[in-house]
């Protein structure tokens, strides 16, 4: 006997809830470049500058690349430009962990001036007693000059653009240029050793005829002229390393039998 208060059939229902899970990594900190002032140096050669690090972030390495070939690892450097020019500067900021690092770089922001010194000596450097030489200035300007100050390094000097100066004594010197322009800005260019003075060799020539008339008087054809040339040694140098040649009016080159 069937019981009337249960069903003859039922249904289960069963519910399965599938929960999907995001599992994301954590963002990784982001760093940004910066350094003040943001407007730059201006100045006379050599110009200091010292920028100060801005950058925000978690970071733990600083790249400075100046522009003039010099580079700093700090977070607030100091550099010197000792030429005049315009210079690029950058700072590269790493973070922890891989982050991705960040670069800033500031066009012309180290503008430097004042006259970019040079100069050459006549011929070469080496010189014999009694030695003139002349010097040349080749600065390169933006400004215009207003002085030059030449120190020759024996003691003497001139404010010439162009100078020549007759070194008395054998030596080697150093020689310095000064140059002043318009704004103020003065250089100084030094070359040491520049100008070797040397002792020189003071010559003197007679001559012989073998054969000539009795009494004196022109040489005959056929006659042989004998050419002394007497050399005094005034300083350092050898006759082992001196070549003697005698010239004549004509052209005609005589070669010595020996150097005494």
């Amino acid at each position: 006997m069937r019981n009337a208060s249960v069903p003859d059939r039922f249904s289960v229902f069963l519910v399965v809830a599938t929960i999907f899970m995001s599992l994301a990594r954590p963002a990784q900190a982001q760093v940004t470049a910066d350094f003040e002032p943001m407007f730059g140096f201006f100045g006379c050669a050599p110009l200091d500058i010292a920028p100060i690090d801005s950058s925000t972030g978690p970071i733990e390495q600083w790249l400075w690349d100046f522009g003039d070939g010099q580079f700093s690892d700090s977070q607030n450097p100091t550099n010197t430009y000792q030429d005049p020019g315009v210079y690029a500067v950058s700072l590269t900021v790493a973070g922890a962990g891989g982050a991705p690092s960040d670069t800033l770089v500031r066009a012309a922001y180290a503008q430097v001036i004042g006259p970019d010194v040079d100069f050459i000596p006549s011929a070469n450097s080496f010189a014999t007693l009694p030695a003139a030489v002349d010097f040349t200035d080749m600065t390169i300007f933006g400004s215009p000059i207003v002085g030059w100050n030449w120190d020759f390094g024996d003691g003497n000097a001139s404010n010439l653009q162009n100078p020549s100066h007759a070194y008395s004594s054998a030596g080697l010197y150093q020689v310095s240029l000064t140059v002043t322009d318009i704004d103020g800005c003065q250089r100084t260019v030094s070359k040491p050793g520049l100008i070797q003075v040397l002792a020189g060799l003071n010559a003197t020539m007679s001559d012989e005829v073998i054969g000539a008339p009795a009494g004196g008087g022109r040489a005959q054809p056929g006659s042989i002229i004998r050419y002394t040339v007497t050399v005094e040694n005034t300083g350092d140098q050898t006759l082992d390393d001196t070549e003697i040649q005698v010239m004549l009016d004509e052209g005609t080159l005589l070669v010595p039998e020996s150097n005494r």
